[in-house]
């Protein structure tokens, strides 16, 4: 008495694997579009073969990549690097071979990048004096709306280390950025007296004018004795009353006194 129905299930089975199957073989198969689709974003829908392809379509339409993870991870920087890329950047950073060295020796057992960011770019000349800068447009995005925590406004702020009269790289800075979007300091241990001043040109020497320096400024450790001219790098943002803002870009090349 059931055995009729049972065939007539059976042949019902049979029918919605064939339409299924069909639809993902068929290249011009809507149903089939969209699950290529859906896979080229990392994403994958249960499809029912009698379901409305305009459904189908608003659902991987409406997908939007996991940023949440990397933004929060990287403080707001990266807040556009989907998940399984994120994932990709961290595991080549975690998978890095550090290795401890003393200072003067640790630069050359250890000069593998440790990062790599996807659109860092040069600011400044080729050679010495310009630098690769992990994605300076995203510092110029944050910034750009940044508040301190007392509410005020907390623009764009460099702090470069050393030049020795090359303004290269603070230049470079100018050029990516535009000329009055961060405000630069530059620190130098010596006497503008002993500076060597590369700039050559009336344009070079006009940027060079929007640029902050501190002569007979050095950076030491918070272990090291003091001295005259030589702070630490909390003392330094306590005397040019930097508190609470972020710098953005920390370049330090002074010969030696990295270490």
């Amino acid at each position: 008495m059931h055995l009729p129905i049972l065939r007539i299930l059976s042949s019902l089975a049979v029918l919605c694997a064939a339409i299924a199957f069909y639809s993902l073989i068929d290249p011009r198969s809507q149903t089939t579009n969209l699950l290529r689709a859906s896979h080229n974003r990392n994403l994958w829908i249960t499809l029912n073969p009698f379901n409305d392809p305009k459904d189908i379509e608003s659902k991987v339409g409406h997908y939007q990549p996991d940023y949440q993870v990397a933004s929060y991870e990287s403080y707001g920087f990266f807040d556009d690097v989907a998940l399984p890329d994120w994932q990709r950047i961290r595991s080549i950073t975690r998978n890095r071979q550090y290795k401890e060295s003393k200072a003067k020796v640790f630069y050359h057992e250890n000069w593998e990048t440790e990062f790599s960011c996807p659109r860092e770019r040069r600011v400044g000349n080729i050679g010495d004096g310009g630098k690769w800068v992990c994605d300076p447009h995203r510092v110029q995005k944050l910034s750009s709306s940044r508040k301190t925590d007392d509410g005020k406004d907390s623009p764009c702020l460099v702090y470069s280390v050393g030049s020795e009269g090359n303004h290269f790289f603070e230049h470079g800075i100018m050029d990516t950025m535009g000329e009055d979007v961060c405000e630069i300091h530059t620190f130098e241990i010596r006497s503008f007296e002993e500076m060597d001043i590369r700039d050559s040109t009336d344009e070079e020497r006009r940027k060079t004018k929007k640029i902050n320096f501190h002569y007979n400024w050095g950076l030491i450790a918070s272990s090291d004795p003091p001295g005259e001219g030589l702070y630490t790098l909390s003392e330094t943002i306590k005397k040019l009353g930097h508190e609470g803002r972020v710098i953005d870009i920390f370049k330090i090349d002074c010969e030696g006194c990295e270490w």
